[in-house]
């Protein structure tokens, strides 16, 4: 190493003017020379020379390397792999943490081959980046939070979908292709609303209203599944339908539609109503117009969802029906009572729509071998003793009532009484209102004729 050292002094006084510290290795001994002009590098015990740069790099590392970063160098910095990667061009600079006065210091390792005469050689260049190196670190993180707070302004929290804010984003891209007539397929808005929040929030708590409000953004992601769906409000949710979904829309909003009414009847999941409108790109001027349609679309379908939940006698709780409250119970009975004086019919029932709890005259109850004379599933209990043949119609009548907003309406049908026989009879029944338009009880007479 004598003959070599001299000239490497040399090319040492000029590294080090870039570098913070350098080692010369004698590739054939494994002799090494340590350089360093830093008074920094001297508090650190690192051995000026020695026979073995190999073994002695290892308690170098596990004296001065930062933890996380000493397997790396100690892999890094083997005779083997040297020789393999420099006779392929493959060594990279290393980026690693140098323990100077206590501090980790950021530092990049970089190694030469070099070769003289006789002499062949590893050149390890080691330099101080930690400035540089933090402010990258520094810069890569305030874009990543840059990032992440973008994404959440466009993220809803809750069911951890897209938000308004990104639908009106996308719906302003679609509006720039509508208008430069860039379209490259079709497109449909699908608006869904759920049913009922506001009731099982008063109910059952805003703890269950929200897992509701999940579990509806999964049904929806679910069925739409190559579309991307935008929660824009409190229990409003939009999809932008393209490519296979848009192919498969009529499908899959029949599917949806499906498993809503299976929720509903089945108390298994949300009740969620929909609409659907697709893009005329001959007609429409901006998305604003399919969403209105998609819009007017889901207002219908919420009606006829409520107009069946009301005929039939369920009500789309996903648990256990909530207690009644005392003043439900009492307006229930003060309706009651004045439906029994005011018509001095023998068979009056009241069904308390919100929470699917009647009652039925004594009479009725004990002719028609009902439990009780108070009963939940009031439409479930009636309709199995009319006759099947008659059950269209009996829906329809009600259909009229609850959906149609067509008030009093008398419905004739055949009834199963106790005795097992099947008797002519009519219903008047009729809708009241609270206090915002939405129905709240259904009462009414059964005449037999």
């Amino acid at each position: 190493m004598d003959n070599s050292r001299v000239a490497f002094d040399r090319i040492a006084e000029t590294l080090l003017s870039e570098y913070s510290s350098i080692y010369y290795v004698d590739i054939q001994t494994n002799e090494y020379q340590w350089y360093s002009s830093d008074e920094d590098y001297r508090s650190i015990s690192v051995k000026p020379a020695g026979s073995d740069f190999f073994v002695d790099v290892e308690g170098d590392v596990d004296n001065n390397i930062h933890e996380d970063d000493k397997q790396l160098i100690k892999d890094s910095l083997t005779k083997e792999k040297l020789l393999d990667e420099l006779s392929r061009g493959e060594v990279q600079d290393i980026v690693y943490r140098l323990i100077i006065r206590g501090k980790p210091v950021y530092h990049t390792l970089k190694v030469i081959r070099g070769m003289s005469g006789e002499s062949d050689y590893f050149i390890v260049c080691v330099k101080n980046i930690d400035k540089e190196y933090r402010e990258k670190l520094e810069a890569i993180e305030n874009a990543r939070k840059l990032a992440d707070a973008s994404r959440m302004a466009r993220r809803d929290e809750l069911t951890g979908i897209r938000n308004k804010n990104a639908y009106k984003e996308i719906e302003a891209e679609l509006d720039d292709k509508l208008k430069n007539g860039t379209m490259d397929g079709g497109v449909a808005i699908v608006v869904f609303d759920m049913n009922d929040l506001k009731i099982i929030n008063d109910t059952k708590g805003h703890t269950i209203g929200d897992d509701y409000l999940r579990k509806a953004s999964i049904m929806i992601c679910n069925t739409f599944s190559h579309s991307p769906v935008f929660r824009t409000g409190g229990d409003e949710f939009v999809a932008i339908v393209t490519d296979d979904d848009y192919i498969d829309r009529e499908y899959l909003i029949a599917k949806f539609k499906l498993e809503t009414i299976k929720n509903g009847r089945e108390r298994s999941g949300p009740v969620v109503a929909c609409g659907m409108s697709e893009c005329n790109f001959d007609l429409d001027e901006k998305m604003s117009d399919v969403f209105e349609r998609a819009d007017k679309a889901m207002y219908e379908d919420k009606d006829h969802l409520k107009a069946m939940r009301q005929r039939d006698g369920f009500y789309n709780m996903n648990e256990d029906r909530p207690p009644v409250p005392d003043g439900r119970k009492r307006m229930l009975n003060e309706l009651f009572n004045a439906i029994k004086s005011v018509t001095q019919e023998r068979y009056v029932y009241i069904l308390d729509i919100r929470y699917d709890y009647s009652r039925w005259s004594t009479e009725l109850a004990k002719d028609y071998h009902m439990k009780d004379e108070y009963n939940y599933g009031a439409g479930a209990i009636w309709e199995s003793h009319i006759h099947p043949e008659d059950m269209p119609l009996y829906r329809r009548a009600l259909d009229g009532i609850f959906f149609d907003n067509t008030g009093v309406r008398q419905i004739h049908y055949r009834v199963c009484n106790h005795d097992g026989e099947y008797i002519n009879c009519y219903t008047r029944g009729f809708v009241m209102c609270d206090e915002e338009g939405e129905p709240d009880f259904f009462g009414g007479i059964i005449v037999p004729e």
